[in-house]
């Protein structure tokens, strides 16, 4: 329904005299023809002034005050949207690494060959000789040994004698050929293992003629190896590097933090093997690192019948999360159409650990309770061990509406019409 407000002044028009002015109409009505034009009827008043009414002249105001406008405000506000953080953590463990020099462990063969004197075709018992051997920090003397001396079984045979020297290690076994065509005795000396690369005998004493020769070579290791860790490479490391010097070629590499280093001999202590355990104690090494690989190029041995190897491990994993988790969601909800709370939950699951803030937005907003597009979500930066916290905001649980009037706005009035002739 349409209302217009309207001043309407009614002014007679009479002729001059002994007269009076007339009253106003006993009634009068208004109505609106279009935007320009109105309509005017009305009952003569009860006096005229003593002259009939010819005429009415209306006028219209069209300023009639400023329309009122109502705003009506429903809202279930109270107070900053409902945020709630989610976190993924685990306990930080530092991962551990080894790496180890080996050599395939070779025994040593050394031959001492006795010959008759000068002018002699055998050997005589009374004859003899006496050997020294001199490992690093230990030199020793064997006892006197018969140039018929038997290789072994008896206190007088060659390997009961060497077996009393302090630096010839348990395991070392003799053999002795039948007499030589010149009628003389070779014996092999055959070192234990764990003797390694051993210094050739020297002669100490002797009644005879005697050689002393190397005939096969106890295997050691020397030279130099490299590590690579995820794609950078150190410069040599010596094969018996110290624990420093490890340290040292590691931490060059830029991908790679402070590291504690432990060196210990390795399973062929023997040949010169080594094994370093190192673990990655830096923020920027966290978590489950790629293993280190190791370059063996630049390793020798002292016996070309060996076989060099440089195996690397992983003594203890770094922690790193993996795989899906899942969550327990219960909420209220007002429902504006019906008076009360609706409550209701859902379960949530296999959420990645590393979902990024779309995948889990969609994982929330799965329509079982939390509807679509009703929240916002970022996430942090990826911690040391992989875990994030995204912060979730509930975008309709907590917004305040503002609606326009329920009836139509008001409008102005049309624009002053012209005024019409009434009879």
């Amino acid at each position: 329904m349409l209302t217009i407000i309207a001043a309407v002044t009614l002014l007679a028009i009479f002729a001059t005299g002994s007269l009076t002015v007339p009253e106003a109409p006993a009634s009068a009505s208004l109505t609106v023809l279009s935007g320009s034009e109105i309509e005017m009827s009305f009952i003569s008043p009860p006096s005229d002034g003593g002259s009939a009414v010819s005429a009415y002249t209306v006028e219209w105001d069209s300023d009639n005050g400023t329309p009122e406008v109502q705003v009506i405000t429903s809202s279930v506000y109270l107070g900053p949207n409902e945020i709630q953080t989610i976190t993924t953590s685990a306990d930080d463990v530092n991962e551990v690494q080894h790496i180890e020099t080996r050599a395939t462990a070779v025994r040593e063969i050394q031959t001492v060959t006795v010959s008759p004197r000068t002018g002699e075709t055998s050997m005589d018992a009374s004859w003899t000789f006496s050997l020294s051997l001199d490992t690093v920090g230990a030199l020793q003397y064997s006892g006197e040994i018969s140039s018929t001396a038997a290789a072994a079984g008896s206190r007088s045979a060659v390997e009961e004698i060497m077996g009393f020297m302090s630096n010839v290690d348990s395991g070392t076994t003799v053999t002795r050929t039948s007499p030589n065509a010149d009628g003389g005795y070779t014996w092999s000396i055959q070192f234990a293992e764990s003797m390694g690369n051993v210094p050739e005998l020297t002669v100490y004493s002797s009644d005879v003629p005697i050689v002393v020769a190397t005939l096969t070579e106890g295997n050691v290791l020397s030279g130099t190896f490299r590590v690579t860790f995820d794609g950078e490479t150190t410069g040599d490391i010596p094969y018996d590097a110290s624990e420093g010097e490890f340290q040292t070629a590691m931490q060059s590499l830029s991908n790679v933090g402070l590291i504690d280093v432990t060196r210990t001999a390795g399973t062929q202590v023997h040949q010169f093997g080594y094994k370093w355990e190192f673990t990655f104690t830096a923020d920027d090494n966290a978590g489950n690192l790629p293993e280190i690989t190791s370059n063996l190029a630049g390793l020798t041995q002292s016996n070309p019948s060996g076989t060099i190897t440089l195996p690397v491990g992983t003594t203890t994993q770094g922690n790193e999360l993996t795989g899906t988790f899942d969550l327990d969601y219960t909420r209220a909800t007002w429902n504006p159409a019906v008076t009360g709370v609706n409550a209701g939950a859902a379960s949530i699951t296999g959420i990645k650990v590393d979902s990024t803030e779309a995948e889990m937005k969609a994982k929330l907003e799965d329509g079982t309770i939390i509807p679509a597009d009703s929240l916002s979500v970022s996430r942090s930066a990826r911690d040391f061990e992989g875990g994030y916290t995204w912060t979730v905001t509930f975008l309709e649980v907590r917004t305040k509406k503002t609606h326009p009037n329920l009836n139509p706005p008001l409008t102005p009035p049309p624009p002053k019409p012209t005024p019409t002739g009434l009879p």
